[in-house]
C-alpha cells in the first residue's frame, strides 16, 4: 500500500536536515503578485468581494482555471487556461503522439475499445480484421508502463451450454493474451480470465450485434502505479457464485524491490529499506520519506553510525529527476551546504533555477535568497526579486514575505509600504511568516495599509484556526482581541471546526467540498492547496463528480507540488462520466493536445462541440481556437470567428469582441 506523506512540510525539512533557509536582511517568506501590472491577486485585493464562480475575475471560471489567483493575459499557446503566459503549467509539458488506434483509450481502471475483437465462429481464433485492434492495445501497454497488471476478461452470451461458454471465454481471453505477448508485451503484466455468460452487459445489449452485446473481451487494469485498483477483476457476483473469484495478485514487487522488506511492508520512516526500493522503482513519495528517514538516523550510514547525508541527497536527487520540484529545492540546499556532496553553490543555483522555471515554488524562494545573499558578481538583486515574485505567485509564503520586505525597505524595487503590507497579508494567508511581518511593521506605518480588513481576516484565521502566536499578537497590536472576530461561514456547516467534522462524516458532501474551496482560495480559512486537493481527491473516491474534476484541476496545475497529467486525465474522465461538464471540457482539451493521454483531435473536437451546443461558453472558445489552428479538421477562420461569437453569447467574456486579446486570425 502506498504510504501517506504525513506532515509534509516537516518531512521536507527533515529530508534536507535543516530548518527553513535563514532570512537575509530581507526576511524571506511569501505571496500576491501580478508581475507586469504589479496588481495584487484579485481574490485577495477585493477583500472577499468576488464572483463565487470566478474568484480572480479574469473571465475563466474557477472550474476551468488552472491559476485561480492570477489573471489570464490571453497570450501564449493556452489563452483560456486562466494563467498568464509565463505561469502556464503546460507550457513545457511533454506531448503524447496520436493514438495507435482511435478506438482505443485508456480510462482509470480499464482500456476501452470502440469496437469488439472478433473471433471465428465457436472458436478462439482472432479474425484478421481484428488484428490491428489487438496490435493497438499492445502498443498502448508498451507506451504506458505504469499499467502493471491487465486482466483480459472474456464474456459470452447465453446461447451455448454453460460448460462450453466457460471454456470458450477462457480460450478467447488466452488467445488475445498470447497475441499481445507476441507483440512485445511482458507476460508478467497480463492475466487471462473467462467468465462465461454470467456477466451480461446491463442495458446495452443489441439483438444480433456483438459490438455492444454480451460476446465481448474487456481489458481491466488491476494494478497501476503500484496501486491495486477497484474493481479487482472483470467478473461479477454471479460469476463468483459459480466459483470464479478475483485472481490473487502477487505482492507489489519489481526487480528494484528484490531483497527489500516483505511485500506487505508499508513505506514509512520506520521501514526505510522498503522506501529505498520503492524510490528506485520511481516512487517519488518513497524517495522523500527515505530521504527523511536516513537524515533522521532511522537508517544511518553503517560505517559511521551517523545520519547518511549521501543517501538522503541521492534520494532527493532521484525524486527531483522524477519531477518532484520540492526535492530539487531540498537537494540544492544540501549541495549548497555541502551535505552529502562537496559544496557547490553554482550547481545548487542552477538546480534551483531549473526547478523554479518548471514551477517549483520552494526552488524559486531558495533561488531568490541565494541570489540576494551572494557576494561579488554572483549577487543579482533584479533576478532575486523576480524569483521571489514567481515564488509568491506560486503560493510560497517565503517568496511573498521576502518580496514584501523588499518593497518595505526599497531593496531592489521602489519602496512601497502599501504594496509590502499586501504581500505580508498574502503571506499570512498562506503561512505564519507573513503574520509575524504584519506584527512587526503594523506600528511603523499604519496609514499604509490598503486593506485593514483583509489583514485582520488573515490574522484571525491564522490565530483562531491554527493557533499562530504571531497572528494573535498582531491582532492585539491592531486594537482587536482574539475571539472578537465573527467570520463568515467557511462552508454550509458553518465554522471551520464544524466543516472539518462534517467533512470527516461525509467526504463527498456539500460541506466537505465547501471546505476544500475555502482552503483552495483562502476564503475564511488559511490557504492550503495541498489540503484542498486531498479533500477533493477523497471526494472523488466517494463518487463526487466535482471532487474528481477539482482534484484533476489541482493535479494539472503546479499549485500542490504533485503534478501528474496522466492522473489528471483519469480524474477528468471520471468526472465527465459522472456528468460534470467541466470534466468533459478538460478531458477533451487534454486529448486535443496529447497531454497525459494520446492525442485524438477528432474525438476531442466532437466532445467540445457537444459541450458548446449545450451552452458551455469555454467549450465554444476552445473549439474556436481548434478551428483557427486546423485541429480535428482543416483550418476554418470563418467558423472560428462564429464559434468565438457563440462563446461570448454564452457568457464567456474573454471571447467577446471588447476583449483585445480575443481577436482570432482573420
Amino acid at each position: 500500500m502506498r504510504a501517506p506523506l504525513v506532515r509534509f512540510t516537516v518531512l521536507l525539512l527533515a529530508a534536507a536536515g535543516c530548518s527553513p533557509a535563514p532570512a537575509p536582511a530581507l526576511s524571506p517568506s511569501p505571496r500576491p503578485a501580478l508581475s507586469s501590472s504589479e496588481q495584487t491577486s484579485v481574490v485577495r485585493a477585493t477583500g472577499g468581494q468576488f464572483d463565487p464562480t470566478d474568484r480572480d475575475g479574469d473571465g475563466v471560471g474557477d472550474a476551468y482555471d488552472l491559476c485561480p489567483t492570477l489573471l489570464e493575459d490571453q497570450r501564449g499557446e493556452h489563452p483560456l487556461d486562466g494563467c498568464p503566459e509565463d505561469r502556464d503549467p503546460n507550457r513545457l509539458a511533454t506531448r503524447w503522439g496520436r493514438s495507435p488506434s482511435q478506438s482505443v483509450t485508456v480510462a482509470h481502471d480499464q482500456i476501452r475499445t470502440g469496437e469488439e475483437i472478433r473471433f471465428a465462429r465457436s472458436s478462439a481464433a482472432i479474425e484478421p480484421s481484428s488484428q490491428p485492434l489487438v496490435a493497438s492495445i499492445a502498443q498502448v501497454l508498451k507506451d504506458a508502463p505504469e499499467i502493471e497488471v491487465l486482466e483480459i476478461a472474456g464474456h459470452a452470451d447465453d446461447s451455448g451450454s454453460e460448460a462450453a461458454n466457460n471454456r470458450l471465454t477462457v480460450q478467447r481471453a488466452s488467445s488475445v493474451m498470447l497475441a499481445m505477448i507476441e507483440r512485445g508485451v511482458s507476460r508478467d503484466r497480463l492475466r487471462a480470465a473467462g467468465y462465461g455468460a454470467y456477466c451480461p452487459v446491463v442495458g446495452a445489449r443489441r439483438e444480433g450485434s456483438a459490438e455492444a452485446g454480451d460476446r465481448r473481451v474487456e481489458f481491466r487494469i488491476l494494478r497501476r502505479d503500484r496501486i491495486d485498483l477497484e474493481p479487482r477483476w472483470g467478473g461479477c457476483e454471479a460469476a463468483a457464485k459459480h466459483g470464479m473469484k478475483p485472481m490473487a495478485l502477487q505482492g507489489r514487487k519489481s526487480a528494484a524491490r528484490a531483497g527489500a522488506a516483505s511485500d506487505d511492508d508499508e513505506c514509512a520512516e520506520a521501514t526505510p529499506k522498503a522506501c529505498k526500493a520503492l524510490c528506485e522503482a520511481r516512487e517519488t513519495d518513497a524517495c522523500m520519506i527515505f530521504a527523511a528517514a536516513v537524515r533522521d538516523e532511522a537508517a544511518p550510514d553503517p560505517a559511521s553510525g551517523r545520519p547518511d547525508a549521501v543517501a538522503a541527497l541521492g534520494a532527493l536527487t532521484r525524486a527531483c529527476e522524477l519531477g518532484r520540484s520540492e526535492a530539487c529545492a531540498l537537494a540544492a540546499r544540501a549541495i549548497r551546504e555541502g551535505r552529502g556532496a562537496p559544496k557547490d553553490p553554482k550547481k545548487a543555483l542552477d538546480l534551483d533555477a531549473t526547478a523554479c522555471a518548471k514551477g517549483g515554488a520552494l526552488a524559486c524562494a531558495d533561488l531568490g535568497l541565494a541570489l540576494h545573499v551572494a557576494v561579488g558578481k554572483a549577487r543579482d538583486e533584479a533576478r532575486s526579486i523576480e524569483a521571489y515574485r514567481r515564488a509568491c505567485d506560486l503560493d510560497e509564503e517565503g517568496g511573498c514575505e521576502a518580496l514584501g520586505a523588499a518593497y518595505w525597505s526599497g531593496s531592489g524595487v521602489p519602496g512601497d509600504h502599501a504594496r509590502a503590507f499586501d504581500l505580508f497579508a498574502a503571506a499570512c494567508e498562506i503561512g505564519h511568516r507573513g503574520c509575524a511581518a504584519l506584527r512587526d511593521h503594523v506600528k511603523d506605518d499604519p496609514s499604509a495599509q490598503r486593506s485593514r480588513a483583509r489583514a485582520l481576516v488573515a490574522l484571525h484565521v491564522a490565530c483562531e484556526q491554527d493557533g499562530d502566536a504571531d497572528a494573535c499578537g498582531a491582532i492585539t497590536i491592531m486594537g482587536e482581541k482574539p475571539g472578537e472576530y465573527s467570520p463568515a461561514p467557511v462552508c454550509s456547516a458553518g465554522t471551520y471546526a464544524a466543516c472539518t467534522a462534517a467533512c470527516g462524516a461525509a467526504p463527498a458532501g456539500e460541506a466537505c467540498l465547501g471546505l476544500a474551496d475555502a482552503l483552495l482560495y483562502g476564503m475564511g480559512a488559511r490557504r492550503k492547496p495541498v489540503d484542498a486537493r486531498t479533500i477533493f481527491e477523497r471526494a472523488c473516491r466517494a463518487d463526487s463528480a466535482r471532487g474528481c474534476a477539482m482534484s484533476a484541476l489541482l493535479r494539472e496545475s503546479s499549485a500542490t507540488g504533485s503534478r501528474d497529467l496522466r492522473v489528471a486525465f483519469d480524474e477528468y474522465d471520471l468526472a465527465c462520466t459522472a456528468g460534470d461538464a467541466a470534466g468533459c471540457v478538460h478531458r477533451a482539451r487534454l486529448r486535443l493536445e496529447g497531454l497525459g493521454t494520446y492525442r485524438d483531435e477528432v474525438v476531442a473536437t466532437k466532445a467540445l462541440d457537444a459541450a458548446c451546443t449545450k451552452g458551455v461558453g469555454i467549450a465554444c472558445a476552445h473549439l474556436a481556437l481548434a478551428a483557427a489552428k486546423g485541429l480535428g479538421a482543416p483550418a476554418d477562420p470563418g467558423r472560428a470567428r462564429a464559434l468565438s461569437e457563440q462563446a461570448c453569447a454564452a457568457g464567456f467574456r474573454p471571447s467577446c469582441s471588447s476583449s483585445p486579446a480575443a481577436q482570432l486570425p482573420r
